[in-house]
């Protein structure tokens, strides 16, 4: 399916750019907004139509934590985990998370003018990409659980563990599902949204005096579908993906899914872009 629209939108592109060479509108656009850094091709193949086929990268950046409560779900792992601990340690009982945003998307946008020698214009196209999440989350501390790790799936000094009377130590989900952190001693996750996007909205395009450049705003949305969250169980019960709901999780961790699910539903952009003509 994403290689379908991907190649619909090339095809689209290229025939636009092809009327563009006849008409000497062709150009190239450089921008930044909430989409991230935007890099643009541009066609006019007609005084009333512009066509932008381009790339943009939302660097990754570290948001701040939220915690997440750390169960030994239904039966006693936690006494026989802390009674096999040579140090006496305790199990910990949350994990601080950090949710870290980043994606590449291609885009696919059409601008309606309306009047040739007018730089206002409605917007309407599509933001696709392979990757099935915008956001990722991982515990704060690299390889915070190793050791609930090997207990998990009775490695080293816990091989005599029998899990079926025990249970396991992780994130606990609403169906009793207990979600336990990777060989490498961390939690992940993930946010997820539709791969293609449709996207509306307005700009308007200005000149400097070199009428070969000038800068363009634009303002819309991307609708992104409601997103769904999900944590990676590492436990014997089967490395996957599940997913998790606001009910499944307590305090700051709720509140996260709960907002993500009511406010992403649609992504507002705004970008500002420097254009210049080729032709």
């Amino acid at each position: 399916m994403k290689r379908t629209i991907f190649m619909a939108a090339l095809l689209l592109c290229f025939t636009g750019m092809q009327a563009a060479d006849k008409e000497g509108k062709l150009g190239a656009s450089v921008g930044l907004g909430s989409t991230g850094i935007t890099l643009d091709l541009q066609s006019k193949p007609h005084p009333l139509i512009g066509l932008r086929f381009g790339l943009d990268y939302m660097p990754s950046i570290t948001m701040k934590h939220f915690d997440i409560a750390v169960s030994d779900g239904t039966g006693n792992a936690k006494g026989v985990y802390e009674r096999m601990q040579p140090e006496g340690l305790k199990k910990p009982e949350t994990v601080l998370v950090n949710a870290r945003p980043g994606w590449f998307t291609g885009h696919f946008l059409a601008d309606f003018y309306i009047h040739r020698d007018k730089g206002f214009h409605f917007t309407a196209g599509l933001y696709f990409t392979g990757s099935d999440h915008f956001m990722t989350m991982k515990n704060k501390h690299d390889g915070w659980f190793n050791d609930i790790y090997d207990f998990n799936n009775s490695i080293g000094a816990y091989t005599t563990v029998d899990h079926s009377g025990v249970g396991y130590i992780g994130i606990k989900l609403d169906d009793g599902t207990i979600l336990g952190p990777s060989k490498e001693g961390n939690m992940r996750g993930k946010f997820q949204v539709w791969k293609a996007r449709p996207y509306i909205g307005v700009g308007y395009d200005g000149k400097f005096s070199n009428k070969n450049l000038g800068w363009s705003v634009d303002a819309g949305m991307q609708i992104w579908g409601t997103p769904k969250a999900y944590i990676m169980n590492y436990t014997k019960q089967g490395n996957e993906y599940h997913e998790v709901f606001p009910e499944d999780l307590s305090g700051k961790a709720h509140t996260a899914v709960k907002r993500a699910k009511t406010l992403l539903k649609v992504y507002p952009c705004v970008t500002f872009r420097l254009n210049c003509n080729f032709l």
